[in-house]
């Protein structure tokens, strides 16, 4: 059976909750309680590519694919969509021909893309992984990874701004990165 100690009684040695412990626990639970996610997929034409050449692709049909390869596939049609056209016009702009099929193959993955809140602040966070086979090139991959913080002033509003930029900076690397290849 066990004995409880009266309320008014001295706590035993070691066993001390100071003000400041008190307070430090309801922060952290609260901290912990308002962690959330978005997954906001970025407004058709938000993304505006920059004007690269792409030598390597010039000259020649592409077979472009756009596939969503995160565990949790929020809004995954509209995200691949707006992936799609925005390396599509990115392409088109530099002359490149997008094909129903072609040897050259340009497959992008988008392996992570979402937005956390954590200690008052968003954390916006984008993956993209690229394969390039354009023979008779040997095959070439370009991974991507990019994360904007920003500060909680705006709510919901902020985790959206932080992975949009996120996202933005991610395809301007991964088309850049394209571009470079010869």
């Amino acid at each position: 059976m066990l004995k409880r100690r009266p309320l008014d009684a001295p706590r035993p040695e070691g066993q001390k909750m100071t003000f400041r412990s008190i307070i430090i626990s309801i922060v952290a639970s609260a901290a912990m309680a308002c962690s959330t996610v978005r997954y906001t997929t970025p407004p058709p034409g938000a993304f505006q590519p920059p004007r690269l050449e792409y030598a390597v692709l010039r000259g020649r049909s592409v077979q472009l694919t756009v596939q969503d390869h995160r565990g949790d596939r929020q809004e995954s049609a509209s995200l691949v969509k707006v992936t799609l056209d925005g390396v599509a016009q990115a392409l088109s702009q530099a002359g490149v021909q997008i094909a129903r099929t072609s040897d050259t193959r340009l497959d992008v993955r988008i392996t992570a893309y979402r937005a956390d809140f954590e200690m008052a602040q968003w954390n916006g966070c984008v993956r993209l992984n690229a394969t390039l086979d354009a023979p008779p090139r040997p095959r070439s991959e370009v991974p991507v990874e990019r994360c904007v913080k920003k500060s909680n002033l705006w709510g919901y509003r902020g985790g959206d701004d932080a992975l949009q930029q996120a996202y933005s900076d991610a395809l301007s690397e991964l088309l850049s990165r394209v571009d470079q290849l010869r």
